[in-house]
């Protein structure tokens, strides 16, 4: 009888304590039994080694950075001791059905072809106490769908790849503070095709706070300039929506900063792209251009209760 693969899971941590218990306990259930849990704590100030510490397994190994980088760093670091021939991540406030990993490697290894880089799982988002299943359904070449923003991903805690992907593709990159893994994933997306399951295997914990205007543009900009080539590649009209699409959402949370400079600047780079549109009235209606200004609105009237800051 074949011997089951090793699966290595890479859960990075910062201050995790409230949550890590779930996620790691999420891995504990886990029906495929063949598989080892590096937590690496990215130097946290509240007890969460301790946390770790407590939950008594030979399978979780504990690597802590002595001083804070961020989460791409702490996955790079659990990529580099991982034994596994295949690497699954989980974040420490996401969790697992019981059968994911089982049915992952399953669907992952009956693909057999190494032109199949890495597999998703659908998930179910968890938010303001309401949980919303997100199916993926189009596997392959998905990027397309991924610059027009029609996909959630949640590769953070949904995404399988064989070890060999790093080797090809590099690991994560460490200048990305945020989406990480939406960089890593486009990348894996040069050379791979991508396996999409529509078990839905993953919750995903959603978080009240929301990315900050300047946030958002500094990970856009990035993302757009890394991949100018590859959006550039698509037929017109899926670059301008593109363009269109992703300079719309960073005007929206400048609306909601309260930001009125920023917010027009983005929506006129938006609308430079969608009135290239011969139907540009409905492109406009359809995009939700039309809730900007109620965005903007709310973003004032935070802005003013908290003292214009």
């Amino acid at each position: 009888m074949k011997k089951e693969p090793l699966i290595s899971v890479i859960m990075p941590t910062y201050n995790g304590s409230k949550s890590i218990k779930r996620a790691i306990h999420s891995f504990l259930n886990q029906t495929y039994k063949n598989t080892e849990l590096m937590v690496i704590d990215d130097c946290s100030t509240d007890n969460t080694v301790d946390v770790v510490n407590s939950i008594k397994d030979s399978r979780i190994k504990l690597i802590r950075h002595s001083k804070n980088k961020n989460c791409a760093a702490a996955r790079n670091s659990g990529i580099k001791v991982a034994k596994g021939e295949y690497i699954a991540f989980l974040d420490d406030d996401d969790e697992w059905l019981e059968e994911k990993l089982s049915k992952q490697i399953d669907y992952f290894l009956a693909k057999k072809s190494k032109e199949w880089g890495g597999v998703l799982v659908s998930h179910k988002i968890l938010y303001g106490g309401k949980y919303r299943d997100v199916v993926l359904k189009k596997e392959g070449d998905i990027s397309k769908e991924i610059y027009l923003m029609e996909l959630s991903l949640a590769a953070g805690s949904s995404l399988m790849v064989r070890r060999d992907v790093f080797e090809k593709i590099g690991n994560f990159n460490e200048k990305y503070v945020r989406q990480q893994d939406l960089d890593f994933v486009l990348r894996l997306l040069r050379e791979y095709k991508m396996g999409v399951m529509r078990d839905v295997l993953s919750v995903i914990h959603g978080h009240s706070g929301k990315v900050s205007g300047e946030r958002l543009v500094e990970i856009k900009e990035r993302l757009l300039s890394d991949f100018k080539e590859d959006i550039e590649s698509f037929d017109k009209r899926t670059v301008k929506r593109t363009y269109a699409r992703q300079y719309l959402q960073i005007s929206k949370h400048f609306a909601m900063d309260g930001n009125i400079k920023m917010t027009m600047e983005y929506l006129f780079k938006s609308l430079s792209y969608a009135l290239l549109f011969s139907n540009r009235v409905k492109f406009l209606i359809l995009e939700n251009y039309l809730v900007l200004p109620f965005y903007l609105l709310r973003g004032l009237i935070v802005k003013e209760r908290d003292g214009g800051r």
